[in-house]
């Protein structure tokens, strides 16, 4: 398989190859709040631009820049794998308005469109609707939102899409893809929005994913599987990728390099026999974790200004992360300092990673054990409306005991 759209077409004459363009969980609307699905850790900004938040903007941009890439690379159709909006942001007219804009951009140059739904906009109650009924009337917009498989026929370039959204349950995702059947003669691509099992997040969190095996997308013989709702990009062999998300959505995705997948096709035969990752231009998100073991205060604080001196983090999502640091030194920290070299980035988070010496020598004391062993399980029924960290208030709590617990001594 060649590595780049410029070797395939050193080999192929443009008119015997198809170019696909795979683009998965765009999010539009996304504003950082916490997932109900727990895709990722929420980083909510409140900072404005216009009116509306930065991060929904992010995303626009990210989007914008898909569109940009499928008409300068000219690509023979566009595939979006669901999640095209987060929850139900198309209800912003601000932002159906810039998807709708953008999709025009791709019809008037004649790429038609395939975007199936994702498990964020699924209508799954009466009163619900989903972005991709407005759209689906359009010309060479093709929308899969029903929650059952769909094959959708484009004969100008010789393919088939075998659309298999999220939806209603797993014995619903089952049937639709038993419902998938190879047409001889054809490209065959698949599209899909939903997990893998092969994959750790899927186990983890079961519950809230509609999961498949791989070995049933082999079976599918698809020339390629394009998949969303993971949001890393990954290759899991047998021509079957997640694209990932178009920007990073949450801090624990501060490693994923966002892109699109461009495909190409042998028109005959179907054989995939190129691909290549364009890596899009987003809001950098930047993490820098300092060991403090065995530190005073002093060297730790040295270090953290010293760190956020060397380089300029203007705009940029900056995560300190303070490895093995003394809880009960937390309040010595050089936090004017840190909000101050920090000011000109967009978001400023430390993250400490303590040493527990909350029990190491108060279990002799029957009532302080039971406050500290009490206060978790108590934090964690308050309801988490999304506008606090669960586990930063469980920690916080339990610093501010062990505070208590040394003065009283």
């Amino acid at each position: 398989m060649y590595n780049s759209m410029n070797e395939v077409l050193k080999h192929y004459k443009r008119e015997d190859v198809v170019i696909a363009l795979h683009v998965s969980d765009p999010h539009l609307g996304y504003n950082g709040k916490i997932s109900k699905y727990s895709e990722f850790k929420p980083l909510q900004i409140d900072k404005e631009k216009n009116g509306w938040n930065i991060r929904t903007l992010d995303v626009n941009d990210a989007f914008k820049q898909t569109i940009d890439i499928a008409l300068e690379r000219e690509v023979d159709v566009y595939l979006n794998g669901g999640d095209g909006f987060d929850n139900y942001g198309y209800r912003l007219n601000l932002i159906e308005n810039f998807y709708t804009n953008q999709y025009m951009r791709l019809k008037q140059a004649g790429i038609p469109i395939v975007e199936i739904v994702g498990n964020h906009n699924f209508p799954n109650a009466k009163d619900q609707g989903c972005h991709l009924e407005r759209i689906a009337h359009h010309e060479g917009i093709y929308t899969v939102y029903k929650g059952l498989y769909e094959p959708i026929d484009l004969p100008d370039i010789n393919m088939v899409v075998h659309c298999v959204p999220s939806t209603f349950n797993q014995d619903a995702l089952n049937y639709s893809l038993s419902q998938v059947q190879r047409v001889e003669g054809k490209i065959n691509v698949g599209l899909g929005h939903f997990g893998v099992t092969t994959i750790k997040h899927y186990a983890e969190n079961a519950h809230n994913s509609l999961v498949v095996e791989l070995s049933t997308l082999v079976d599918c013989k698809m020339d390629y599987f394009a998949l969303a709702d993971y949001h890393k990009p990954l290759d899991l062999g047998n021509n079957i990728e997640f694209a990932g998300s178009i920007e990073r959505l949450g801090t624990d995705e501060i490693d994923n390099q966002p892109q699109v997948i461009l495909s190409a096709f042998n028109k005959q035969t179907g054989e995939r026999i190129g691909r290549e990752y364009v890596y899009l231009n987003v809001r950098p998100m930047i993490k820098i974790e300092l060991d403090c073991q065995g530190k005073t205060i002093e060297r730790i604080n040295a270090d953290i200004l010293r760190t956020l001196q060397q380089k300029d983090y203007t705009d940029a999502i900056l995560i300190l992360k303070l490895l093995k640091f003394p809880s009960e030194q937390k309040r010595l920290l050089c936090h004017p300092e840190m909000k101050e070299l920090t000011k000109h980035t967009l978001a400023f988070r430390l993250e400490i990673d303590k040493v527990n010496v909350l029990r190491e020598t108060r279990t002799t004391n029957a009532s302080r054990t039971n406050i500290v062993d009490s206060w978790a399980p108590f934090a964690r029924k308050i309801v988490n409306d999304g506008s606090f960290d669960s586990d930063a208030l469980v920690q916080e709590g339990l610093e501010i005991l062990q505070e208590v617990i040394n003065n009283e001594d």
